[in-house]
């Protein structure tokens, strides 16, 4: 069985969801922080507009040296910068996971073009 199949059997079953609301599955909470970059990030990248840069603030956390960074993105393009970050954060021991959206999610090819 794949693993795509394995993950519609436990949806059609009504999991995760059910476990929760009964509560014999337990939450595990967490501190998170979000970072992100204004809508106008290629303005301000060429210093043409003021916000903000995930990278920046990304960058500064780092030091903090964290376990786990989750990177949640519709669009996951990093550029060059952003690429060494990652690097970085690899090289440090901190586990980098991305979520990003699928074909099956928006079948339309010119939205993963890029990719």
């Amino acid at each position: 069985m794949s693993h795509a199949s394995d993950y519609f059997a436990r949806i059609e079953s009504g999991q995760p969801l059910s476990s929760m609301l009964s509560e014999s599955a337990s939450l595990t909470w967490a501190v998170g922080r979000v970072l992100y970059d204004s809508p106008e990030k290629r303005l301000i990248e060429r210093r043409e507009s003021h916000g903000r840069l995930m990278s920046a603030r990304s960058k500064r956390r780092s030091r903090n040296r964290p376990k786990i960074s989750l990177i949640v993105s519709p669009y996951f393009v990093p550029s060059d910068h952003e690429l060494e970050l990652l690097k970085s954060a690899r090289s440090r021991n901190t586990t980098v996971q991305v979520l990003t959206n699928s074909l099956e999610s928006n079948p339309e090819l010119a939205a993963h073009s890029g990719y």
